[in-house]
């Protein structure tokens, strides 16, 4: 008889100290990250066992989920009593990183992802796991291609499919990361408008600014931000997206475009009809932008053959 009372009689205890615990003098640890895995196993609940083995692993998961006591003496049931980050408010989700990581939480804040609530901390980072990204990564070492298309390619698809297909994607010679700092208000490191975000790597080929106005077929000197002549992204990285007039996504096969495929789109009548290399981008041979060159419309397909020419004398550049 008396059996049939003792797990009543242990849950009721077990519930009391958890209050006079609770009632105490206590910070938010109730219960210690190591009850926490216990459940969290992949059975009882949702795998967290990595988190041992995360870069957070010296903090206790009510750090960020808040105390446990009560959940815990809900066994879990319905996610209740614990605070779940992501089923909070944009910023009200990703507050508790600020208290470590402040000068990325600022810089993230004035960010396009932000500015959108297009993606927040967690949508990028798993803290439960080495390395701190929702796939395997490891700890301390640069992320690789891969891992980066993992992760970007939630949102950014037709860049990271474009990025596979270059030469920095098929010789994994450079990442998103090289050239994208997503802490950052325009998300570059270096400015694309001087050439010196593609220069960072390219100093081995392009010393100086005689190097850079070879490789362009010395018709275009280089005064990049006064101008827009040689800018390095006018030419590889052409505009496929665009909302409003606004320049949204860019190609990131980096290929360069010949008049001729402009001329193509023509004779077949597409409209819009898409721009080239040497013209409809803003900036490149642009008759509204001056110092840009001959002006060039791409929609005109004479001024196409002659500028194919052009082209074809500076070399077929991928």
């Amino acid at each position: 008889m008396i059996s049939r009372f003792v797990p009543v009689l242990l849950g009721g205890i077990f519930i009391l100290l958890m209050g006079a615990y609770g009632d105490g003098c206590r910070s938010e640890r109730e219960v210690g990250t190591t009850t926490c895995v216990a459940c969290h196993d992949g059975f009882s609940g949702s795998d967290q066992s990595e988190f041992l083995e995360s870069s957070h692993f010296f903090m206790d998961c009510e750090t960020c989920h808040g105390p446990g006591g009560a959940h815990v003496a809900n066994a879990g049931r319905g996610g209740l009593f614990i605070d779940n980050p992501d089923t909070f408010g944009f910023l009200e989700g990703i507050a508790d990183c600020a208290d470590c990581h402040q000068s990325d939480f600022d810089g993230f804040l004035e960010s396009r992802h932000a500015a959108t609530e297009a993606a927040s901390c967690i949508d990028c980072h798993n803290v439960h796991r080495p390395g701190g990204f929702p796939f395997d990564a490891e700890e301390g070492l640069p992320l690789n291609s891969a891992q980066y298309a993992e992760s970007c390619a939630e949102c950014h698809a037709p860049e990271v499919s474009g990025t596979a297909m270059s030469v920095h994607g098929q010789f994994e010679i450079a990442t998103c990361g090289t050239c994208h700092d997503m802490h950052l208000a325009d998300t570059f490191p270096q400015s694309p408008e001087d050439n010196s975000l593609c220069l960072q790597c390219h100093q081995y080929n392009l010393p100086d600014d005689a190097a850079v106005d070879f490789h362009t077929g010395g018709f275009h000197p280089v005064d990049p931000a006064g101008s827009g002549a040689s800018r390095c992204v006018d030419c590889h990285m052409l505009p496929h997206s665009a909302a409003g007039g606004i320049l949204v996504s860019s190609d990131h096969r980096l290929f360069t475009v010949a008049p001729e495929v402009s001329n193509n789109a023509i004779e077949a009548g597409v409209v819009p009809v898409p721009p080239n290399t040497c013209g409809g981008v803003i900036g490149c041979h642009d008759p509204g932008v001056p110092g840009s060159g001959v002006p060039h419309d791409h929609t005109n397909a004479g001024q196409n053959s002659v500028f194919q020419v052009l082209y074809e004398s500076i070399g077929d550049i991928p």
